[in-house]
């Protein structure tokens, strides 16, 4: 398969960085290969298409693929459809419990052609043992670090996700507010209410890297101390309280040539214009015609364990913010501190007492452990 078509691999799906613009002399090719991301697993199954793009497309980044149909098949003749969700791209299929003596695989039908993923039995992945984390010596990242073991006849070869949610404060407490309506300022109180709805926030990512290791070389089948993640010490991820959640899968051998190909390439390259070291032979065809398609669909029974940690544990260590307070009304203030023996009003820029300015939501998580008060712990 031409070289090209992965140059386009890595534009279509891991353009995220900062990129210093350039303009390369290469043929335009064709920009509807099929990009094909996801794994058959026995909870909800989440299928991402996209399609490749040219290199002269500067406009966008992404180029999810929403008017597909897609399910999920059995060896035994069953189907699961999906339904197309908010995210526009991604389609959500609901398996139930996979059948170790059965076989799976992804069908795609799109743009008039009929892309299937090969028949794969799920790998049913050992239990975490442990996620443990470490920083050693002030200034430096927290790191999380899983531990599992898998039995000698099981697979050597895995993968990670996680899943991440952190609480998180504005740099200063708003004691009060402004009501247009009554035209008068009114004081929060966290016992009694109103309590101050812009102070507490929530946050959530995923991971994007590629996760991997093998236990190939080893005596024992045994991941020790296997990173997952690093938080820079004074991220507001580590501020308050922090949650994550690693999802582990056993892989066959081909799956995780693949993936460790694929992540060989980006760091060889450097940037999406460098040479292409190798080929990147997924399991997904073209049914009707001899086209390219990328991607590998995998079928895993993944193993799943969580730790919130607090900012005692992380030693989360806070950057200095200069957060200007003034005494009179300023465009772009809001109230800061009531001094009630001074009579005085202090106020503070809204990125400053509003941690919604940060990109979080103030919508706290069903599952999350505390009450997010003033002073509490967890």
């Amino acid at each position: 398969m031409n070289t090209r078509y992965y140059i386009l691999l890595i534009a279509s799906l891991f353009l995220s960085a900062c990129i210093s613009e350039f303009t390369p002399d290469v043929e335009v090719v064709d920009d509807e290969i099929l990009v094909v991301d996801g794994t058959i697993t026995d909870s909800i199954t989440s299928i991402k298409l996209s399609r490749s793009y040219a290199l002269n497309e500067r406009s966008a980044k992404t180029n999810p693929v929403g008017n597909a149909v897609v399910y999920v098949e059995t060896s035994g003749g069953f189907t699961f459809p999906a339904s197309l969700q908010t995210d526009w791209g991604t389609y959500e299929i609901m398996v139930g419990k996979l059948d170790v003596d059965s076989m799976y695989r992804i069908r795609i039908e799109w743009n008039e052609e009929q892309y299937v993923s090969e028949f794969l039995s799920p790998v049913v992945s050992p239990p975490i043992d442990s996620i443990h984390y470490r920083k050693q010596g002030p200034g430096a990242p927290l790191e999380i670090m899983v531990n599992s073991e898998g039995n000698e006849a099981g697979s050597r070869y895995y993968r990670w996700t996680f899943n991440e949610t952190w609480e998180y404060t504005a740099e200063l407490y708003a004691t009060g507010a402004y009501d247009a309506e009554k035209e008068e300022y009114f004081e929060y109180d966290e016992k009694y209410g109103p309590r101050n709805p812009r102070y507490y926030c929530w946050q959530n990512n995923h991971s994007i890297s590629l996760l991997l290791e093998n236990t190939v070389q080893l005596k024992e089948n045994k991941i020790i101390d296997k990173k997952i993640a690093e938080i820079p010490s004074g991220y507001k991820r580590i501020s308050h309280l922090y949650f994550i959640e690693v999802t582990q899968y056993s892989i066959g051998r081909e799956a995780y040539d693949y993936f460790t190909n694929l992540q060989k390439n980006m760091d060889d390259m450097g940037s999406i214009f460098a040479p292409v070291p190798s080929e990147m032979n997924g399991n997904i065809r073209c049914l009707n015609k001899d086209i390219p398609v990328i991607g590998y669909v995998e079928v895993c029974i993944p193993t799943r364990r969580s730790i919130y940690i607090n900012r005692e544990q992380a030693k989360y260590e806070k950057p200095f913010k200069d957060c200007d307070v003034e005494t009179t009304p300023t465009l772009g203030y809001g109230i800061y501190l009531y001094d009630k023996l001074g009579g005085v009003t202090h106020y503070a820029p809204y990125e400053c007492i509003d941690c919604t300015y940060s990109g979080g939501t103030n919508i706290k998580p069903d599952f999350w452990p505390n009450d997010h008060q003033l002073n509490s712990q967890f």
